[in-house]
């Protein structure tokens, strides 16, 4: 994933959804993770708008129902990795700086960490 791209990450359990508040944990943290401008809850998916290379982490869900809470078991956990978008690079293959007109010319744009 790369900055500036919206991701969701989603929980589920194998029972019955209705009822059920999903929480969201990074890192081993031992609070749940608030809702912000870049980030919120939303039922069982937690939803990064613009992701920044802060959201890089582990993550981890649970739920939990009830007046006194009863919780599930947490998640597995699940590597979200964010990095900056790659740099392109513009060049002219023929070498040559100078194209008079009616010259063919080919660029070439290449992405850093692409094969393409």
């Amino acid at each position: 994933m790369y900055t500036g791209e919206r991701v969701t990450l989603s929980c589920g359990f194998g029972g019955d959804p209705a009822g059920w508040e999903y929480l969201w944990y990074k890192d081993r943290l031992r609070y749940a993770l608030p809702n912000t401008d870049s980030s919120r809850t939303d039922g069982s998916s937690y939803i990064i708008s613009s992701a920044a290379l802060a959201h890089s982490g582990e993550y981890r869900c649970i739920a939990a129902r009830g007046r006194e809470y009863l919780y599930s078991d947490y998640s597995d956990p699940l590597t979200l990795e964010i990095s900056d978008l790659p740099e392109a690079q513009l060049s002219v293959q023929s070498g040559w700086t100078e194209v008079f007109p009616t010259e063919r010319v080919t660029l070439r744009c290449i992405i850093e960490g692409s094969s393409t």
